[in-house]
């Protein structure tokens, strides 16, 4: 009994593995900045506000260090992406699209605005049938950082337009709370969460043990995906 047991464990341990090969992109902090314009007067180059207050000194086509991005280098990192990986399993886009300007400068229209004109770069630039797994950055909000626990004219309108990408039981969990999981592949989850509500500048869920319940939502995705023997990716 003894040696068959040695036996069946040995070749448990020499069985074959068969791996998969694959390719995603994962892309952040786009943080477009409409105002960057090529000018020699550096209060004229851009808006965007930089940790150490310095301004830049001269400005360029693909833009300069101390601002944040002209839409020249989003549109052209994007057709790089195409170029060096045409085909990926899928993408992973994380958000952080608005620049670093004052609160006053902004507004939801413009963060709306924002996603949408780079939703409908990717679009363009690689096939619908590219599957493509967005999520919404501290940025991402007017005002910025303050993400709420609860459905908001932001998520509406942003669970539209990646409704291109998402099921619709993805898109409605989105516009509930800025999170939502779906199935990659058999056997590969993918959920992306809302990690704002961890964030110590929002003030809007301090007090609240599980903003959203995306916690609670998150244990029983788990807790499915362990009994039916999903690897689970989080974003």
């Amino acid at each position: 009994m003894k040696k068959a047991l040695l036996t069946l464990v040995f070749f448990l341990q020499f069985k074959p593995v068969v791996l998969e090969e694959g390719s995603f992109w994962q892309v952040t902090d786009f943080h477009y900045d409409k105002t960057y314009q090529l000018s020699t007067d550096p209060d004229k180059i851009c808006n965007s506000q930089t940790p150490n207050s310095q301004k830049p000194k001269e400005s360029g086509k693909w833009g300069n260090y101390l601002c944040d991005s002209p839409w020249s280098l989003i549109n052209s990192s994007v057709f790089a992406m195409k170029s060096i990986e045409p085909n990926p399993d899928f993408i992973i886009w994380t958000g952080d699209d608005m620049p670093h300007v004052p609160n006053n400068e902004l507004s939801t229209e413009e963060v709306i605005e924002t996603v949408k004109n780079i939703t409908d770069l990717l679009s363009t630039v690689f096939p619908l049938t590219t599957k493509i797994y967005p999520a919404l950055g501290n940025h991402d909000y007017h005002p910025k950082h303050l993400m709420p626990p609860k459905p908001n004219d932001i998520y509406t309108a942003v669970g539209d337009l990646w409704s291109r990408w998402l099921p619709q039981d993805a898109v409605n969990t989105f516009k509930e709370g800025g999170f939502y999981t779906v199935l990659v592949k058999p056997g590969l989850r993918l959920v992306s969460l809302n990690t704002v509500y961890y964030y110590t500048n929002d003030k809007l869920t301090a007090n609240i043990s599980d903003p959203a319940g995306q916690f609670a939502w998150l244990d029983t995705i788990l807790t499915n995906a362990s009994r039916t023997n999903e690897k689970v990716c989080t974003s």
